[in-house]
């Protein structure tokens, strides 16, 4: 009996110390999610730090947009371009589809002042004889200081004649060296190194063998 009784306390306090360590750890696990979302600096440490990221170079996309119109309406999307550096810039917007829309970019093109942000607006009109659920690719464009890009997707649908999305870009420059830079190499596509090889043996050809520059 006093081998039990002297037992059960200890059990008792073996439970009530698992279940603290198991609220803590909720707790940790927790905090950590909400730091992770709000600071994502705080998750650096378990990134691998090898991982090189994109060139910045590459053009940079700034999203993916889904819009609805309906036959004879009209999509809107509109972008706000800040010139964030101390001298002025070009801008100039684009779209590139193989649909059938009438598309108008407003202004198309824009010279922005040191740290001047402008509006532009791109309507995209869609047929009158547009079928319901057809969709619509586009490729929108924004080139100043950088390129920037995005995916458009237009859904036609019967009873919502029209939406108006908003993006803004900060168009800035790297003055940064990143350390990654120096992993990077000039590799072109597959095309473009058979075109070089198309014109290398063309010239062989020319010349005669042994005899190319």
């Amino acid at each position: 009996m006093n081998k039990m009784s002297s037992q059960q306390p200890f059990d008792s306090f073996a439970q009530a110390g698992l279940a603290s360590a198991r609220i803590v750890l909720d707790a940790l696990q927790e905090l950590s999610n909400v730091a992770s979302t709000s600071n994502p600096l705080l998750t650096l440490k378990t990134q691998s730090c090898c991982e090189i990221p994109p060139p910045c170079w590459l053009p940079q996309c700034f999203g993916e947009f889904a819009s609805k119109a309906c036959p004879c309406g009209t999509a809107l999307l509109r972008i706000q371009v800040t010139n964030c550096q101390a001298v002025s810039s070009e801008v100039k917007l684009a779209i590139e589809t193989d649909n059938d829309v009438t598309i108008k970019i407003t202004p198309d093109r824009a010279v922005l002042g040191p740290m001047e942000c402008k509006w532009f607006t791109l309507a995209v009109s869609i047929p009158e004889d547009a079928c319901q659920g057809e969709c619509y690719d586009l490729m929108v464009w924004v080139r100043g200081c950088n390129e920037h890009y995005a995916r458009w997707k237009i859904t036609v649908t019967d009873g919502f004649c029209g939406t108006c999305l908003e993006k803004k870009i900060e168009d800035c420059p790297d003055y940064v060296h990143h350390w990654y830079d120096h992993f990077y190499c000039n590799r072109p596509c597959f095309s473009m190194r058979q075109d070089r090889q198309d014109r290398k043996n063309q010239e062989t050809t020319k010349t005669g063998p042994g005899r190319s520059q």
